[in-house]
């Protein structure tokens, strides 16, 4: 089993107007609320763009923003556990260990995006891709495959890695 370690967290609308996806163009973000947040509980945006947690507080203070809301959605985005240590190694990037999901939220999937932008090559117009729809947890090797093939086909946005996206929903 291949273990995924959380690298931060996103407001994201919802529902999703268009396929749900770590990429933002397909998947809008709430710029509003994700600056609301970073003012109400105290974070940052870090590297990827993705609000940064570092405490518990930090992380119950966002849950009870985004759940009073009903029309966004927490999304955690996880990546493969090796992987981010290589990060953490190679670009010497400071990659918090953020809080897990609980059972109140929601696998949506896995998407193969680059790591700089989280660009979905399952949305870049590529011709040899057919696939739109996120991977489920069963198709989890077809996903590596195909980062390993976005890398050569789109070698301007590579590395492609693969990353798994789960959703905590505001219920006001």
């Amino acid at each position: 089993m291949i273990e995924f370690t959380c690298i931060g967290y996103d407001i994201r609308e919802w529902p999703c107007k268009g396929y749900i996806s770590a990429d933002a163009t397909e998947w809008e973000l709430y710029e509003e609320f994700i600056d609301n947040a970073k003012t109400e509980v105290g974070t940052y945006s870090n590297h990827f763009q993705l609000l940064e947690i570092c405490s518990n507080d930090e992380f119950d203070r966002l849950v009870k923003y985004v759940t009073s809301k009903s029309d966004v959605s927490l999304v955690s985005v996880e990546a493969p556990t090796l992987v981010v240590n290589a990060l953490r190694e190679q670009k010497e990037w400071c990659i918090n260990e953020n809080y897990p999901c609980g059972k109140d939220w929601d696998e949506l999937g896995c998407d193969v995006c680059d790591i700089d932008g989280f660009f979905s090559i399952l949305h870049m117009g590529v011709p040899q891709i057919k696939k739109r729809s996120m991977y489920k947890e069963d198709e989890l090797l077809d996903a590596f495959v195909l980062a390993q093939a976005a890398n050569i086909l789109v070698p301007s946005h590579a590395p492609f890695i693969v990353l798994k996206l789960k959703a905590l929903r505001g219920h006001p």
